[in-house]
């Protein structure tokens, strides 16, 4: 596969980037994104930008930069199991499990 980046030269994008794919976890991906200058519709950055992907994979990918800059790469989620309602002897609720996290 061919890649091919365009970027404009006074951003840290193409840095943070190409630190991105450097991750051994994309040894096997496929990654493609396109910048544009909202005011022109000017490509400011791009990589792969002929490459189609379905949305969810770049929201993901968007979603998982901004949790690892804002929670750290130490951040756990929490998740709890609680439940409402009895449980008989027998072990059987007569109620609900909410998961909450």
């Amino acid at each position: 596969m061919i890649y091919q980046t365009y970027a404009i030269s006074d951003t840290n994008f193409t840095i943070a980037w190409n630190n991105f794919l450097k991750d051994p976890q994309l040894s096997h991906a496929i990654c493609a994104i396109t910048i544009l200058d909202n005011s022109t519709g000017a490509i400011e950055f791009s990589f792969n930008k002929d490459v189609g992907l379905a949305t969810a994979s770049t929201l993901k990918t968007l979603t998982g930069t901004a949790a690892l800059h804002y929670l750290g790469t130490d951040y756990q989620y929490k998740t709890l199991l609680q439940y409402s309602g009895t449980i008989s002897p027998a072990g059987v609720l007569d109620g609900y499990i909410y998961i909450v996290g």
